[in-house]
């Protein structure tokens, strides 16, 4: 009896044993597949970072190149303003001459010689030959302006956030 309790007692031994090994590689199992999902999803993570730094610097060299862009439109813009000043010096010395040819008018009209008249009428002659020249430069001038101006803000129009 001693050695059928003895057997007994080892079986139960053994079988506690192996439900425990088996319980621990169960176990030990399942914390290696957890941890392979883990690793899984890290490189998947990783993955997904190094895509995204990608498209990020890509944004950064197309930001550069924007700016590069908006600079050589201010420089336009400052050139045509440039322009625009030196055009409204040439109406202002034009409008200048304009009334120092009136004043000449009124002092041949009150009885200057009769040369003066053919002076006059050459002075008349410059003066509106180069108030047609400023005509057809400052409406040149203003189709190059207002299509430049479209177009800025075309281009304005089309990057404003939803919030603007």
């Amino acid at each position: 009896m001693r050695t059928l309790l003895l057997g007994v007692l080892c079986c139960s031994f053994l079988v506690h044993l192996l439900n425990t090994s088996t319980g621990q590689e169960k176990s030990e199992a399942k914390e290696h597949s957890e941890h392979a999902t883990m690793v899984k999803e890290h490189a998947s993570a990783a993955s997904d970072h190094r895509k995204w730094e990608s498209e990020l610097r890509m944004m950064q060299a197309e930001h550069k190149r924007a700016l590069a862009t908006l600079r050589r439109l201010e420089a336009e813009i400052l050139d045509h303003e440039a322009e625009v000043e030196t055009y409204l010096v040439q109406i202002t010395q034009h409008e200048y001459a304009l009334r120092e040819h009136n004043k000449e008018i009124e002092e041949h009209e009150a009885g200057g010689a009769g040369d003066d008249h053919e002076k006059l009428a050459k002075e008349h002659a410059e003066l509106q030959k180069h108030h047609e020249e400023l005509a057809r430069v400052l409406s040149t001038l203003s189709d190059h302006h207002r299509k430049f101006m479209e177009q800025i803000k075309e281009l304005g129009d089309e990057h404003k956030h939803d919030g603007e």
